[in-house]
């Protein structure tokens, strides 16, 4: 069974070297609608560990790693504007 790892600015480097796919959660505590569909989140990330390994599913939390979010957001809006791609930021 695979989990859910909590990252932060200390161990966030095992996981931005990862070869495989990376699907980070990005959260605060304080949002009911994010911890309500945490099960499901969590559900995929066990689903995925029994077929295929190479995918590893993370969460941060924005609140207690501000900084690492910031990073992290920073590099989002750059890949996309360069791909093209879009997203709605909330």
């Amino acid at each position: 069974m695979s989990e859910v790892i909590a990252y932060d600015e200390n161990n966030y480097s095992v996981f931005e070297w990862f070869e495989g796919v990376a699907v980070i959660r990005f959260y605060p505590d304080w949002c009911q609608p994010c911890g309500q569909n945490f099960p499901v989140f969590a559900e995929l990330a066990t689903h995925y560990a029994e077929v295929k390994a190479d995918i590893k599913f993370g969460k941060i939390n924005i609140d207690q790693s501000p900084i690492l979010t910031y990073c992290r957001g920073e590099k989002l809006n750059q890949d996309e504007s360069n791909s093209g791609l879009s997203s709605q930021r909330f």
